[in-house]
């Protein structure tokens, strides 16, 4: 009788132990495929880093390059690119001085910083014919942009007085917030419109690098996701990017 009380006590341990081995092997399993996984995004987030630290290198490498004089450049030349980009007295001339006459006259009033937007252009290497393209595009747009945002901004400031004053009138608060709208909207597509004319003047790999640069320094709300990275950069490879023949808009 023993003996039999025993072999049961045995057969219990037997598969208490078995099913302890089946739950460790489980639980390693799962916490394997955890670890696996955890370890593949760590690993996705360093590309991403790498990619945008490589495009980011090759940019200030083609600044250097620019702003470095040639070999064969006469020491007159070396001295009048050393005064163009002297900064003796930039504090009482303004940090836009940096820049030649000829890059200021590519300024578009509104269009984020002038000084960010004109670092970006040179960026670029842009062609004469897309210089010329751009200024027409500044002749074009003029000042709207500017009167946009300033009258958004004082339609909005007339919104929050209108909530939030005195005299508080509910038709009056729909009638304001429908200016602000309504503002709104033209304002952002003045700014689309600019932004298409940009892509038409622009070769494919110079507006890589425009859309990159501007969501960076000028208008963070297009700052460009890594995946959006990788899916223009793989459009690129598929489209030829021919130099863009474009008119001068009108």
């Amino acid at each position: 009788m023993r003996n039999i009380v025993d072999n049961i006590y045995l057969s219990v341990f037997k598969k208490i132990i078995h099913s302890a081995f089946v739950w460790l092997a489980g639980t390693a399993l799962v916490l394997t495929i955890i670890a696996d996984a955890q370890g593949q995004r760590v690993i996705r987030q360093i590309k991403q880093q790498e990619r945008r630290q490589q495009m980011l290198k090759k940019i200030e490498e083609r600044q250097r390059e620019n702003l470095s004089p040639a070999e064969n450049t006469s020491s007159t030349s070396n001295r009048n690119r050393a005064a163009r980009h002297s900064l003796d007295g930039i504090s009482q001339r303004g940090i836009v001085t940096l820049f030649s006459k000829e890059e200021r006259e590519l300024i578009i009033p509104g269009f984020g910083r002038a000084p960010a937007l004109l670092v970006i252009f040179r960026q670029l290497d842009l062609t004469d014919e897309q210089k010329l393209n751009i200024k027409a595009l500044r002749a074009k747009v003029g000042t709207q942009l500017v009167d946009l945002r300033v009258k958004t901004t004082r339609s909005e400031q007339q919104l929050e007085e209108t909530i939030y004053g005195e005299n508080f009138d509910t038709k009056k608060v729909e009638e304001v917030s429908s200016q602000v709208a309504s503002t709104q909207g033209e304002l952002t597509k003045l700014q689309a419109e600019v932004e298409s004319q940009f892509r038409q003047i622009l070769t494919s790999d110079q507006f890589l690098v425009f859309r990159f640069l501007v969501g960076e320094m000028l208008l963070p709300q297009r700052r460009m996701t890594p995946a959006q990275m990788r899916q223009q950069q793989q459009n690129q490879r598929r489209i030829p990017s021919p130099q863009n023949q474009q008119t001068p808009p009108q």
